[in-house]
């Protein structure tokens, strides 16, 4: 039974050059790279003895194609197909791996069976197809880019969902500058809002990474055969998939457009709370500094009743103010 499983990150020649230098020659498993419009190689053992070919092209698709006995349990082989994208992905990519733990990119899989039997369901982020047709070697790179744009379109409904998740999260924070607060209260949600603007930058980017894929995906299966191309359903998923990132590209954009109002009204609202807390203080500053005045007459007066040393009245006195006045500052520093 053949199997092919795909995941997609957007990637350039750069990233193919990366993961060929960190591919160790000692290691065991990997046998035959090479790399030249893509980089494969041969991989050992990947589902207990047998053998699977992997390929990571320049628009990003990362692919492991493996024929394993129709006995083989379905779950543990395309599981442990799974398990080599992303151990593959994490050594060679630090900084698109981090992307990945804060949602910034998603991984979804893609998986092609060549099976008559359709009895699997895996996880939300894995598609899985089966094809009753015959599996043609010629034909990997149709089989690929098939699975490249399902993959897109997983991506085109995550970033609307997470978009929507974002809209919903600034809307929230609108709200509460609106309100009366604490000012460390308002730095927390100053931050809520800097990561949200953080991650929105990152996503804009990538939607332009992936555009530029896609685009790129389309000449490249284009050059290798007409007939390919010609596909219908290649062409309709093309055109789904391009149309959905213009529109996905401008919801973010705009939102973008609204974080920067958004930031600069929060930072004003910051700035004033900030002013009043200090008014605050220093109201009460002036208050214990008269108090501390008062105090010393008092003292003053009473020492010529009871004969302590003024001098030792106004130095206690004074040490006192200095201690209040240092502990007011760091209250205020620290709001």
């Amino acid at each position: 039974m053949r199997y092919i499983v795909s995941t997609y990150l957007p990637r350039s020649y750069l990233h193919l050059r990366e993961a060929y230098e960190k591919i160790k020659d000692s290691e065991e498993d990997i046998s035959n790279k090479k790399l030249d419009k893509s980089l494969t190689f041969t991989i050992k053992n990947i589902y207990k003895s047998y053998e699977g070919c992997f390929s990571l092209s320049p628009t990003g698709l990362y692919t492991i194609n493996l024929e394993v006995a129709d006995k083989e349990q379905r779950y543990p082989v395309i599981k442990a197909m799974e398990d080599a994208l992303e151990k593959f992905i994490k050594k060679w990519h630090n900084v698109i791996q981090t992307q990945i733990e804060e949602g910034v990119l998603p991984l979804f899989f893609s998986v092609l069976v060549f099976s008559f039997k359709k009895n699997l369901e895996l996880n939300k982020n894995t598609i899985i197809e089966y094809s009753k047709e015959r599996y043609f070697p010629r034909a990997i790179e149709s089989y690929k880019t098939y699975q490249f744009l399902k993959i897109l379109q997983k991506f085109n409904s995550y970033y609307m969902e997470l978009m929507e998740k974002y809209y919903h999260k600034a809307d929230g924070i609108i709200k509460k500058l609106k309100g009366n607060f604490e000012l460390t209260e308002l730095k927390k949600t100053v931050f809520e809002m800097d990561f949200v603007e953080k991650n929105t930058g990152e996503i804009i980017s990538r939607i332009e990474d992936i555009k530029d894929s896609t685009h790129r995906e389309k000449e490249k299966i284009s050059s290798l055969t007409k007939k390919v191309f010609l596909n219908q359903n290649l062409k309709d998923l093309f055109q789904e998939v391009e149309t959905d990132l213009q529109y996905i590209q401008r919801l973010w954009n705009q939102q973008d457009t609204m974080l920067d109002n958004l930031d600069n009204a929060s930072q004003a609202r910051l700035s004033y709370q900030e002013t009043l807390e200090s008014r605050k203080v220093q109201g009460f500053l002036s208050i214990e500094a008269a108090s501390v005045i008062a105090t010393l007459i008092l003292g003053l007066f009473i020492s010529g009743f009871t004969g302590i040393n003024a001098w030792y009245l106004l130095g206690g006195f004074a040490l006192a103010w200095i201690i209040i006045y240092n502990v007011m500052t760091r209250f205020k520093t620290k709001s």
